[in-house]
Order: C-alpha cells, then structure tokens, then sequence
C-alpha cells in the first residue's frame, strides 16, 4: 500500500476528525497547503507531534486570555487550541495566501471563526503589540527558520515574560538558532528541550488490516534530521507574586549574559568579533588560555567575571534530594549569589520542587530526556555564551565554606581545573605512569590502562583527576578536552570501561593528552567521603559524598548540612 492509500484509508475511517490526543475532535477539511499532505495521516490520528501533548496540555489548562500560531498551515494548532481553549482569543499567522484560507475554512467549520483572526506576516513589533494588549500568551510557532529573526530582539523577548512559548528549531537550516534562543529565553523562561519520540500506531484497531510497514510510513513526519522543539516556560513558580516575578526578571534581563544585549556566541558561526562589535562583548580567540572580555562604558576592554555554577540531575528521586541540599549549601555556606544551571531528565515543574525558595530567581532549569555521565561534557551546546568562570559540580557535593576565592582562582587559571583523589589513592602516585603499581586494582577509575596502551602517555603522571568539579574560565580549553571525551564515550572499543567506571577515566585520559589540566585551583579543596563524622569534619569547601550509595547519600549529605547549621 501507497503512503497516499493509507492515509486515504484513515481520511475514511475518520470522518475527517481527530481521533485522540488535545485536540481531540477536531473536524479538519481535506485541504494541506504544506508537506505534499502527509501530515494529516499523523495528525487524524492525534499523533502528530505527539512529543508535545505533555506541554500542549500543561499550557492549555493554565487558560491563556490569547494564542498566537506563528506558521499555522491549515490551522491544525490554531483551530485546535481555539477548541481547547474557549475563552482564548486566537491569532494565526501565515504568508501563504492558501494556509490562509484553509485556516479560516477549518476555524469556521469547527465553529470558531469569530474569535480566530488569520494574518500574513508576524514581524518582531506585531507580535510585540499582541503582547502589550493581553501578555498571558501561548504562542506556537513552526516557521522554518524565521524563528530566530522573530525572537532576535530584546525588546519581544522581554515582552513575553508572561507568555509560554513553543517554537519548532529548524536547525539543519541554522545550527547557532537553538544555542541563541535558549540563551535568550533562559532569564525569563524555564526551558526545555523536546526531542523526536516514538509513537504507535498500533494503537488504532482500524489499522489493525495494515502491515506494519505501511502504519510505520503513516505516522511518519518525514523530518530531515533529529527533530527538537525548544518549550519556554514563563517563570511564575508557587508563592512569586507576578508584580514581584515581574521586577525580579527585569533585572535579571538587564545583567544577565542570557540577555541579547550582550551578544551571546558560544555558538555564533559568525564568529566573535561580530558579537564585539554589536554587543560589547569580546569572545577569547580560541588560543589556549584565552579570555573574555567586556566592554566597559568607559570604552575600556575589562575581563568577563560573570561566574556559572552548573549540575546535572537524572534517574531516581533519591538524587533530586541530593540536589536539595547542595543547592541550598551552594548559597548557605558557599556564599554564592550568582546563577546556577541544572540540567535534567525530569520535568522542570518537578525539579523546581528542590530548588531552595532564595535560589529560585537565580536557577536556569533545562529539560533533556537525553542525559548521562557524557553530558558534563556538551555544557556548551547549551549555556555557557558570556559567563566566565564556569563551575561544574556533582549533585552529591555539600559545599562547606566560602567559595568566591576558589571561583576566583579558576578565573585566573589556564586549562581545566579539577579535583584529584591523591590523598586517598597515594599508592598510584609516581614519577610517571610507566612506574605505577596499581596493587589495589582500582587504576581504572582514573583510566590507568588505557594510558599504559598509549605509549606518549608513558613519561606523563597520574593525574588522578575526580570528575565531579570541574571549573574554568575558557570554554574553548574546555571544548578541546569535551569534545574527546565526548568521542571517546562513544567509541565501542570503551563499552566495558565506561560501563563500570563511568566518564572518569576518559577525562584523565584527555587531561594528560591534551597538557590541559590544571590541578592547583581545586588542590585540597575537596573532601571525598562515603559518610561524615563530627570528628573528622574539615571544612576545605567541598565534600563530595562520592562513596555513598543508594538513599544513604542524599541523608548523609542532609545530616552533614544540619550539623554545619548547628542542628546536630
């Protein structure tokens, strides 16, 4: 069976309507002005884009007073949210004169063509004046590309503070679109990043005569490449009163590196002198040991301090509480005041379930379903344009005391400072990795044989570098060594290594091929423990609970803060 006979079956067996998902109903006219009309398969089925219905249903129950559809075609979403959201004002927009009219057929024939308003072009200052008439917004928008011109100036991202946003990346027409919106859209918006999903269309008993290669090729989207979609949540979390939410975001837009003014380009093709030139700031060149620059208002060049704290969170809720109280030790007893990213598999609601109340202002929640050990290593594919230093801890740390000369002392440094192991592994310690006796057989945690099988690494000591702290002031020193150990976790000849001692050995492994360590700025600033004892309790500025297991980790963590706070 044809991809046009299947899809003609389904036109058939469902009358023309939407069998499930949120839009669930709705009557469509058999006219497609996109795609050679292949999506309407997907989309009578309720499947299409069916990565979305979990944000789709979350922002239609919070009953936006308007909707914007920003590439509506025949008016699939726009029609569809009209129905989901009957007291909602509905714009749609395309500059095709048939989407137009197919639009407005199908706005009519669902009974809704008096409150939905089709229109050509959605310029920046258009979709700045809906905005200025009624903020609490759902905009949805799928316009190949346009995207990135339509969110580019700071004075419409502003205006969305209130707004939830989804937009479609096209980034196989532009690889720097969804870096720049994140960056744009992270000081006022929780943001997540959807990737393509599964779906099953063997869900639908009409189909059940079909083979499974014809309902595969019907649900088909037909994307050229990985899709993402970029959700922007409006950062309104429980007990922020709007007109306080209100303030607090306009500051953090004005002095915040993720505002547009200071010309984000940690993934900017154009390079870093454009970004001088139009925002002032100035991009280290990429040469070793390179820093940022801003402008001052003097005209005089000063270094970017502007530091980061970053952590990544995923798997069972017993390491959210681990989250908990490093976050709430990162500012009680670290001191911290400036911005913190966590990157998660769970949704951003959820995980804002742990962020301390003082902390909430300053945190950046990012969403990724795809996340593991490796993800340390692509912090710069997602935020860290116009921050210096940049401060990677594990959840599982309790910081213990001042943190701001150990942040300093990074941005001082050259390479990527880490922590190291010595004190408790001094039996690796040797003048080079030839003459290590790893007697307790514990080597490979710090990728001991793979250096041994590499003979320009046999005159090179042990670094003993823990991947747990990982700090720096150049991301472009930082990208070297990410970016092999990156390759280097998925290499298949790595599956066993990386299987039990997970990205540790091949971070030692690239710190000594690449001579980027550097180890004095975290020297003896971290503790490693499986459990703390009042006795033995010093306070360097970290401790990483590194060989606790299961729930005894976040409790003892728990238990360690409290007693800091003089609880115990």
């Amino acid at each position: 069976m044809s991809r046009a006979e299947i899809i003609a079956l389904v036109k058939r067996e469902t009358n023309m309507v939407v069998r499930s998902g949120p839009f669930s109903g709705l009557r469509l006219h058999d006219v497609q002005t996109w795609g050679g009309g292949d999506d309407i398969g997907p989309q009578l089925l309720g499947v299409y884009e069916e990565e979305l219905h979990g944000a789709l249903c979350e922002f239609i129950d919070q009953k936006p007073n308007i909707v914007v559809n920003v590439g509506c075609a025949e008016g699939y979403y726009a029609v569809g949210l009209a129905l989901s959201v009957p007291d909602a004002r509905v714009i749609a927009f395309d500059i095709d004169l048939r989407a137009q009219e197919a639009c407005r057929a199908n706005a009519d024939l669902n009974g809704v063509g008096e409150r939905l308003r089709v229109e050509a072009s959605c310029t920046p200052a258009r979709l700045r004046e809906i905005l200025t008439q009624d903020p609490d917004a759902l905009i949805v928008v799928d316009c190949e590309g346009y995207e990135k011109i339509l969110f580019d100036e700071k004075d419409t991202v502003a205006a969305l503070g209130q707004a939830n946003v989804i937009i479609e990346m096209h980034e196989f027409m532009d690889r720097s679109i969804l870096p720049r919106l994140t960056n744009l859209f992270s000081p006022s918006h929780r943001i997540s990043i959807i990737r393509s999903g599964p779906r099953n269309p063997h869900e639908f008993s009409f189909l059940d005569g079909s083979s499974d290669a014809d309902k595969w090729l019907l649900v088909c989207e037909n994307r050229p490449e990985l899709q993402r979609w970029l959700v922007c949540e409006r950062r309104v979390l429980p007990g922020i009163r709007m007109s306080d939410f209100q303030r607090s975001a306009s500051i953090i837009h004005q002095n915040s590196p993720l505002h547009p003014k200071h010309g984000l380009g940690s993934n900017d093709v154009a390079g870093s002198n454009r970004g001088a030139r139009e925002t002032g700031l100035l991009e280290g060149s990429g040469r070793l040991g390179a820093r940022s620059y801003e402008i001052g208002e003097s005209g005089r060049l000063s270094p970017l301090y502007r530091p980061l704290v970053c952590t990544i969170v995923y798997g069972p809720d017993e390491y959210f509480e681990c989250l908990r109280w490093f976050l709430f030790s990162l500012c009680e007893f670290g001191n911290y005041e400036g911005e913190v990213v966590v990157i998660t598999d769970k949704s951003i609601d959820k995980t804002a379930n742990y962020v301390p109340d003082n902390l909430r202002q300053r945190v950046i929640l990012l969403h990724t379903s795809d996340i593991s050990h490796s993800t340390r290593y692509k912090l710069n594919d997602l935020v860290l344009g116009g921050y210096s230093p940049i401060l990677y801890i594990d959840n599982d740390v309790v910081v213990d005391g001042d943190i701001e000369s150990t942040i300093k002392d990074i941005n001082e440094s050259c390479g990527v400072c880490v922590t190291t192991e010595i004190e408790s592994y001094k039996d690796l310690v040797a003048d080079n990795i030839g003459k290590v006796h790893d007697t307790r057989r514990v080597g490979n945690w710090f990728g001991l044989e793979l250096m041994k099988a590499d003979l320009d690494c046999a005159n090179e000591k042990l670094p003993l570098a823990n991947s747990g702290i990982i700090g720096f002031r150049n991301k472009y020193d930082f990208e070297i060594v990410a970016d092999i150990v990156r390759k280097l976790y998925s290499h298949p000849s790595h599956r066993d290594l990386i299987k039990y001692f997970g990205d540790q050995p091949l971070l030692n492994y690239a710190l000594v091929k690449t001579n980027l360590g550097s180890y004095g700025p975290l020297s003896e600033k971290c503790k490693f423990a499986g459990a703390w004892h009042s006795s033995q309790v010093e306070r360097r500025g970290f401790v990483h609970f590194v060989w606790a297991r299961g729930e005894d980790k976040w409790k003892q963590m728990k238990s360690y803060v409290e007693f800091l706070q003089g609880k115990e």
